[in-house]
């Protein structure tokens, strides 16, 4: 018996040690399976994105991810035992108020076990930095447990989903206002289903509800509209195309409201249409605008064309007049007269010639102003015109003793294409300026420049004196018209201040500029800087006549007929034809006249006057260019209409020649040289 207990209970202990091995292989493997759980759970919290913490129910925080820390800012050791209460979370509503610890997703939990979702809180991050979480909270009960014992809390960091929504919010806000303050609706048509957006905007511009609105727009527009507005609708939506129309809709008021209506399609990915999409904007103040602007325009215009006429007419009423006393001189400088009474006449003829100088500066200002100057631009020597310039200073230098100085670099092109002209006219401004401001001292006249293009050269003049000078605070005026640098000045010197507003106006018609530089009381230094095309061909001189010599004898055998109103004039001119040897000259006092005297007796030659009462010169040209089977005469016009477009009108009439009032015997004669070189050519 005890030997069979004996090999019993020896089975039976290796059963036990057997049971136990299996047993302590099954808790190991048990265990390594819940270690590699565990490790499986902590690398999917470690790699969420979204923080996560355990918080036992005071609060402090047990457990976390790596994204907590991340988020929070905060090493393990500093997130490890904080609680949601704790003051340095500094937490903080969406509103910027306090979040109170109490109130925080986590103790809510605790304490009720509710679970909360997307709560956002302001957090101190442990850099310092504002940070934007959004919480989630879930409580953990302990079984058989009311309360909560843990609570597990899940957040996102939305600072940056934050900053762009408020971003986009204030872009929203800008975008409304600058709409609201533009007067700017936006509309949608969904062509699909038929549905219509419009905002405020656009109910407000129409004076019009939703309600009231009708559900087609063109029914709204200016009945002489719709068709137009139907139509740039039809082509947005067929091509495509951008709709930019301007449109008038009907108020409920009765009033008529103008806007500009911008639309484009907006396409799917397979191109079928999915919205009519477009801006309405208020146009009523633009276009209120612009017709205030076009009558104001249509205003200044009348204003400029009377101002014009004006001048026409005082051009007219003063030259007419000056040349009875330019011809009248020149009959009395060729009587025999004293010492005394010639130089009377030589007065009588400067202040004449001042009051020319004036007239013309007042006439090619007018010219400029309403862009009525005709600029030429034909090939001329540029180094010939300036020295016919400072040739014809020179008395005037010579009287003040100053020497008038002219370089012109030779490697510079001599010929350009241009107005010669002009050209002269504002080397003769700027040089008689220097010459009349100094009174010490020279006047240079200096040609430098340098070339563009193997075609083009700019030209860079300069007129140095050493005058007066001209003050910083003065220089700017002038290049204003009807001023000088200092009143003084025009006491003294005299003038209208003309000369350099016109040579700069000048200079800019060319393509070319002023400028200036100045030392009061050392002298100034004008720089005409002008960009022409250079010519390889030599230009034609007309070479002026100083009066009929041995060299050349005017045909004095012609018939000659003078058409003028003017019984001054008419006296001046004919005396002045007979001084020069024509004898056959008769005068007529009107268009009409001349014809009748034209049916009794051929003329070679005719002067005829523009403004006439009954028919006036350029009728009386084109009747007598229409007349068949008789000798055409050669006709003059001599008129105290100086414009150009005159001189155009005088020979699209059919005049041959143009002579400008006052003219005198020197002018005459030239006048009749062309005239003879042209009919033996």
């Amino acid at each position: 018996m005890l030997a069979f207990l004996s090999q019993n209970f020896l089975i039976l202990m290796v059963a036990l040690a057997l049971l136990a091995l299996g047993c302590l292989q099954a808790w190991q493997y048990h265990r390594r399976a819940l270690g590699k759980l565990n490790q499986s759970y902590e690398k999917i919290l470690n790699n969420m994105l979204d923080g996560f913490v355990v918080q036992k129910a005071d609060g402090s925080i047990v457990g976390f991810n790596a994204a907590a820390h991340k988020i929070l800012g905060l090493s393990e050791d500093e997130l490890l035992g904080r609680s949601s209460i704790d003051p340095r979370w500094q937490a903080s509503r969406e509103d910027g108020s306090p979040f109170p610890g109490n109130e925080h997703p986590a103790m809510v939990t605790l304490a009720t076990g509710q679970i909360l979702r997307n709560v956002i809180m302001g957090i101190s991050s442990g850099v310092g930095e504002k940070r934007w979480i959004s919480i989630n909270s879930v409580p953990l009960f302990d079984e058989n447990v009311a309360n909560p014992s843990h609570v597990v809390a899940t957040f996102q960091d939305v600072t940056q989903s934050r900053r762009l929504a408020e971003d986009a919010r204030q872009a929203r806000e800008r975008l409304e206002l600058a709409l609201k303050v533009g007067r700017i609706g936006i509309w949608e048509w969904n062509m699909l289903t038929g549905a219509v957006y419009r905002d405020e905007q656009i109910y407000a511009m129409h004076e019009r509800t939703a309600d009231s609105f009708p559900s087609n727009w063109l029914d709204v527009l200016h009945p002489d509209d719709r068709a137009h507005m139907e139509q740039q609708l039809q082509d947005c939506i067929q091509n495509g195309t951008v709709m930019d129309a301007m449109v008038r809709i009907m108020l409920p008021s009765g009033g008529i409201r103008h806007l500009r209506s911008i639309a484009r399609i907006i396409f799917d990915n397979v191109h079928q249409t999915r919205v009519l999409t477009g801006v309405n904007w208020d146009a009523t103040e633009q276009m209120e605008r612009e017709e205030r602007l076009q009558e104001a325009k249509t205003k200044a215009e009348e204003a400029s064309r009377a101002k014009s006429d004006f001048l026409a007419n005082m051009s007219h009423e003063i030259r007419t007049p000056l040349n009875g006393i330019f011809g009248m001189l020149s009959l009395l400088k060729e009587s025999p007269l004293t010492q005394t009474q010639k130089e009377m006449i030589h007065t009588v003829e400067s202040c004449s010639e001042g009051l020319l100088t004036v007239l013309n500066d007042v006439l090619d200002l007018s010219r400029i102003e309403t862009q009525r100057l005709h600029m030429e631009h034909a090939p001329f020597d540029i180094q010939q015109s300036a020295q016919e310039t400072v040739k014809l200073l020179m008395p005037q230098a010579s009287q003040k003793d100053l020497p008038l100085l002219f370089t012109f670099d030779p490697s510079l092109p001599r010929i350009a294409l241009g107005d010669a002209a002009r050209f002269k006219q504002i080397l003769l401004n700027l040089l008689s300026n220097a010459i009349k401001f100094t009174d010490q001292g020279d006047v240079q006249l200096v040609f430098g420049g340098e070339s563009r293009d193997a075609n083009h050269f700019e030209y860079r003049i300069e007129v140095k004196d050493t005058g007066i000078g001209i003050s910083r605070e003065n220089q700017h005026k002038l290049f204003q018209a009807f001023s000088q640098a200092d009143s003084s000045i025009s006491r003294r010197f005299g003038g209208t201040g003309l000369g350099l507003t016109i040579s700069a106006s000048l200079a800019e018609l060319m393509g070319g500029r002023m400028e200036m530089e100045s030392d009061l009381g050392k002298g100034s230094t004008f720089r005409l800087i002008l960009p022409l095309a250079t010519a390889q061909v030599t230009p034609l001189h007309r070479v002026p006549i100083e009066k009929p010599g041995p060299e050349f004898q005017v045909n004095t055998s012609r018939t000659i007929l003078v058409v003028e109103d003017n019984k001054i004039n008419q006296i001046v001119v004919t005396s002045l034809l007979q001084t020069m040897g024509f004898m056959d000259v008769d005068v007529a006092e009107d268009g009409l006249m001349a014809l009748q005297q034209l049916e009794l007796k051929n003329y070679d030659l005719i002067f005829m006057d523009m403004q006439m009462p009954g028919m006036d010169g350029l009728t009386a040209t084109r009747r007598i260019r229409e007349r068949v089977g008789c000798p055409p005469p050669m006709i003059v016009a001599m008129t105290a209409n100086a414009f150009e477009d005159d001189r155009r009108r005088c020979f699209e009439a059919g005049m041959d020649e143009f002579m400008a009032k006052p003219f005198t015997k020197k002018d005459l004669a030239r006048i009749l040289q062309h005239l003879d070189q042209r009919k033996a050519s």
